[in-house]
């Protein structure tokens, strides 16, 4: 029931901002039944002059990066490693929490002396091995070389029947136990940012004891559809609940300077079907009212440390490789100054291209696989990436590493 108009004497720009690339199809949009001014006003009438509208002018001038002077010292070949996630995880190596989902290189941070974050998956808690065995000899059993071989439960039991019947009496099993949280749609459905952001305190408390630097959450992809396979993880399908929820539960996590939060996906990414190759057609109104404007409210209030980019395109971009997303709107508009990193093996043959991918400032490559390395370290010895934009992606990189390790 309306209890109030509100009403301006003329037209009043409130935020002036550079155009987004233009959906590549006519997308149609749901038109108002009624304009505004065409009814009688309701309730108390609030008359609003120019003195109370907030004007907003963005510059475009992105959050200043300070290149360290370790990256001015390496190769090529350093600068791009750091730039592409840890590759032993990828070929069944063991990072230092079992069951994590991504590590940052660990040879170059060592020898520049930094200490190599740990990633562990979300949403409804911290994701890793339950319990795993550890030989005499030092081996870690864990009966695969991914935490997603093990995604198929039915299979769950009696792999672990078979690892423990494999492993000598003498190992040692060692136990994760992490608290399984309610998922993000029930978190969102009690309305109360304190109680999210008590959940977070929580999360960070068990990152420090199983050492997990990055918690790859929370999602915050708006629920467009009930088939998307992933709604669970998302809060809601309105906006500013999305951003009160998110907000909350990253003030929390981060209230331990040691501990990060990766908001994702960064954008439209509202389908699992064909996501890797998809194109969100999207309206700029749209796409500014609706899926950006929670990433833009967390950002600014609550000033997460990581931000994940989608598999998808939008309007005929990949996310992760779009200048005018990565760098304009959430770095130069937003105000993000953290580590933008790739969704796991986004880039990849026919999908996102490694070098496009850096030069849009999209700072880790996720999860590093040889193919990746490989082609990043192609793309910036022929030029096609500038050294200077790799050493500026690697700065943040270990800027963010040196905060989670002081």
């Amino acid at each position: 029931m309306p209890v109030a108009t509100i009403v301006v004497d003329k037209e009043f720009i409130v935020e002036k901002c550079k155009p987004i690339e233009l959906a590549q199809c006519r997308v149609e949009e749901i038109a108002a039944p009624v304009r505004f001014g065409e009814e009688e006003p309701v309730g108390d009438i609030l008359h609003l002059d120019e003195n109370a509208i907030q004007f907003v002018q963005n510059n475009y001038d992105a959050p200043k990066v300070d290149i360290l002077p370790e990256t001015k010292k390496m190769n090529a070949k350093e600068l791009t490693c750091l730039c592409v996630g840890d590759p032993t995880l990828m070929s069944g190596g063991i990072p230092g929490v079992v069951g994590a989902s991504g590590q940052i290189d660990t040879k170059v941070c060592k020898k520049y002396g930094y200490h190599p974050i740990v990633m562990a998956d979300g949403p409804a808690g911290i994701r890793i091995s339950m319990k795993y065995a550890v030989e005499p000899n030092g081996k870690i059993k864990t009966g695969g070389k991914l935490p997603q071989d093990l995604v198929k439960a039915k299979k769950l039991f009696r792999f672990l029947d078979r690892l423990w019947s494999k492993t000598s009496k003498k190992a040692q099993l060692v136990y994760q136990y992490c608290t399984a949280w309610p998922s993000a749609t029930v978190q969102a459905q009690t309305f109360s940012p304190e109680l999210i952001r008590k959940i977070g305190i929580a999360v960070s408390c068990e990152m420090q004891q199983y050492k997990v630097g990055i918690w790859l959450a929370p999602g915050m992809n708006i629920q467009r559809h009930p088939l998307c396979g992933r709604n669970y993880e998302y809060y809601s399908e309105d906006p500013m609940l999305t951003a009160e929820m998110a907000s909350a539960l990253t003030l929390g996590v981060q209230s331990n300077e040691r501990c990060a939060v990766t908001i994702k996906h960064f954008c439209c990414n509202n389908q699992e079907d064909n996501r890797m190759k998809s194109s969100s057609e999207v309206n700029e109104r749209a796409l500014r009212e609706i899926y950006l404007k929670a990433f833009k409210l967390t950002v600014r209030k609550a000033k997460p440390k990581c931000v994940m980019s989608s598999y998808n395109k939008v309007n005929g971009t990949y996310v992760n490789s779009s200048y005018d997303l990565i760098t304009n709107i959430l770095r130069c508009e937003f105000g993000f100054n953290g580590v933008v990193m790739t969704d796991w093996q986004s880039v990849a043959k026919d999908q996102a291209v490694a070098g496009e991918t850096i030069c849009a400032e999209n700072d880790l490559i996720m999860a590093g696989d040889k193919f990746q390395h490989k082609e990043l370290l192609k793309a910036v010895k022929s030029g096609k990436v500038a050294k200077a934009t790799v050493q500026k992606c690697a700065s943040r990189i270990l800027n963010l590493c040196k905060k989670l390790n002081s």
